[in-house]
C-alpha cells in the first residue's frame, strides 16, 4: 500500500545502506538489500499505487485517487487484476469529472481485465447502467442491470436496481425524468 514516493524513498535509503555495507565488506548483507530494492521496484511497476487509489476512491477522495492513478508509470505493465482496478478507479474519477464517454470505456476495460471480487464487478455493471442512462442510451442500460442481478449484491444495491427496472416498464417519454430521480439516490 505504499505510494510511489514512499517506495522511491525506501529504495534510495536501502541503496545507501547497501553501498555502506559494500564499503565495509559485508557483501552478503549488501546483496540482500539489493534484492529488496529489486522487490520494491517490481512492486512499483506491477502494482503501482492502485491499492491506495482504491482506498481513496472508497473514501470519495477523488483528487487523491486521481493523483495516485497518475503515479502509474505504464498501465500495460501492471498485473492483470491491478489493470482492472486501475480502470475501475479511472472510470469512477471520469464519472465524477463528467467525462462520461471515457468513464464507459474505462469501466469496459475494467471488466476486460477483471477485478477480484463479485461485489466490485457488480458495482462496475451498475455504474455502466447508470452511465448509459446519463448518456441517454436507455436501450443499453437494462442489460447491465441484469448482469448486476446475476451476481450476489447488497440489499441496498438490489433495491436501487429494482427501482430503476420499474422505470424501464414506463413509456419511453417518462423514463428519463424518473430515472434521474432514481439516480439521485445512487448507492456507491
Amino acid at each position: 500500500m505504499f505510494t510511489r514516493k514512499v517506495r522511491l524513498a525506501l529504495i534510495i535509503i536501502i541503496c545507501i545502506e547497501a553501498l555502506f555495507l559494500f564499503s565495509i565488506q559485508q557483501i552478503f548483507l549488501a546483496c540482500a538489500l539489493l534484492v529488496s530494492v529489486m522487490l520494491f521496484l517490481y512492486g512499483l511497476i506491477r502494482y503501482g499505487s492502485i491499492s491506495p487509489a482504491f482506498t481513496a476512491m472508497k473514501k470519495n477522495d477523488i483528487k487523491r485517487a486521481k493523483v495516485l492513478l497518475d503515479e502509474t508509470y505504464r498501465v500495460e505493465w501492471l498485473s492483470k487484476p491491478f489493470k482492472g482496478y486501475y480502470y475501475m478507479i479511472s472510470g469512477y474519477v471520469k464519472t465524477v469529472e463528467n467525462d462520461l464517454e471515457r468513464a464507459i470505456l474505462d469501466y469496459h476495460n475494467a471488466l476486460k481485465y477483471g477485478v477480484r471480487t463479485k461485489n466490485n464487478e457488480s458495482l462496475i455493471y451498475y455504474q455502466l447502467a447508470i452511465l448509459y442512462v446519463l448518456t441517454n442510451r436507455l436501450d443499453e442500460a437494462p442489460q447491465w442491470l441484469e448482469k448486476v442481478k446475476s451476481l450476489e449484491v447488497s440489499p441496498e444495491l438490489m433495491e436501487s436496481i429494482l427501482k430503476i427496472e420499474k422505470v424501464f416498464e414506463k413509456p419511453k417519454e417518462e423514463q428519463v425524468g424518473l430515472l434521474m430521480a432514481c439516480l439521485n439516490n445512487n448507492p456507491q
